[in-house]
């Protein structure tokens, strides 16, 4: 087994990931779901900050203080409950590359996909650009 082919597994997942999320997006955008990020900020948890945004655009929906102000604000701007969170997507891949093991191949995918790793390393790793791989990770 080389570097070659667990760059290409990597390269396959995140391609395979990308398509996956996309079509899982516009199906729930077909049916009318706004995708949208955020909740409570991890910078700001001691003061109960929080933020949604629109996934695609980015725009800033709502953002404030308070766990009671936040459920009442979704509540407000989403009273037919069509936000759907990013981070419900799964963009799940059974990608598995020839010569390389299954588990081994699940161990890639998983290190690949894990929000908890650095997109620079999954760029170094796999060759492609760190713009690319963001895009990857984003769905786009």
């Amino acid at each position: 087994m080389t570097d070659d082919l667990i760059r290409a597994h990597v390269r396959a997942v995140l391609e395979d990931w990308s398509a996956a999320m996309e079509r899982q997006l516009a199906a729930l955008e077909a049916q009318g779901y706004r995708i949208v990020d955020g909740g409570p900020l991890a910078d700001e948890w001691e003061n109960n900050g929080w933020r949604y945004t629109d996934w695609r655009t980015g725009a800033v929906l709502a953002e404030g203080c308070g766990v009671e102000a936040m459920e009442d604000e979704v509540r407000r701007l989403d009273p037919h409950r069509h936000w759907f969170p990013v981070d419900r997507i799964d963009g799940e891949t059974g990608v598995v590359t020839p010569g390389v093991p299954q588990t081994l191949c699940q161990a890639l995918t998983d290190w690949a996909e894990s929000p908890l790793t650095p997109v620079e390393d999954v760029a170094a790793w796999s060759g492609l650009t760190l713009e690319r791989v963001t895009r990857f990770r984003n769905g786009e």
